[in-house]
């Protein structure tokens, strides 16, 4: 509840300057909903290694005596093939078996089967007629998942922006921008300061850089002609 202050930095790229120029579009209209399809099989591909690595995929939950799994959140069949993909990579690996007793599985429904992955039943080999289900870890000779996950771009590959002067990373950027952005002879603004780029390399996926001071900037072009 203590007052508090935020400072929005702006630069020359025109969203940074509309918004400048009209900061009550910013500040005072209400949050627009945002609109996300859960059930993106590229983007669980990504996410259920992350999620696995902290609580086994599958486990079971409790919610205003509403027993569930994750085969439940997700919806069935696209949850499983993304299981299947991710057992045929060795990003995630059986971790057991859930088989809910006494409450839990009279809440589950007759048989106890709501929300049994087939691929327990096809592939565990291991009391498929318990009424249970397996649970999957992440893979342990997988690493951190969550750091190949990017919070700030959906590009599966991204480069690397290098300072050569000093072998830092200054940034980030996606593969789909980098050829119009970050090319020989690119003049960038990182944190206010200019970089010119003077090599991309595309197989180490590296921007490579050095600071200069000049009067211009260089930005893409995009002319589309119906």
């Amino acid at each position: 509840g203590r007052p508090s202050l935020a400072i929005m930095v702006l630069f020359e790229t025109p969203a940074d300057q509309w918004m400048g120029r009209n900061p009550s579009e910013v500040l005072d209209k209400e949050v627009e909903a945002a609109v996300l399809e859960p059930l993106n099989p590229y983007v669980l591909r990504a996410q259920l290694p992350c999620a696995a690595r902290e609580l086994p995929l599958n486990s079971v939950f409790s919610y205003n005596g509403v027993v569930f799994n994750d085969t439940d959140l997700w919806g069935g069949i696209i949850f499983e093939d993304v299981l299947e993909h991710l057992l045929r990579e060795a990003k995630i690996v059986r971790a057991g078996r859930a088989v809910p007793e006494g409450p839990a599985l009279a809440a589950l429904g007759p048989g106890g089967d709501r929300g049994k992955a087939k691929v327990a039943a096809s592939s565990s080999g291991r009391g498929a007629d318990d009424g249970g289900w397996d649970l999957f870890a992440a893979s342990p000779g997988l690493e951190n998942p969550a750091r190949a996950v990017s919070l700030r771009m959906i590009d599966p590959v991204t480069f690397s922006i290098v300072d050569d002067s000093s072998g830092r990373v200054i940034d980030s950027i996606g593969y789909s921008r980098a050829f119009f952005e970050v090319y020989p002879g690119a003049v960038i603004l990182v944190q206010g300061r200019q970089f010119m780029v003077v090599k991309l390399d595309l197989e180490s996926h590296v921007a490579h850089t050095r600071p200069v001071k000049v009067e211009w900037a260089t930005a893409s072009r995009n002319h589309t002609d119906v």
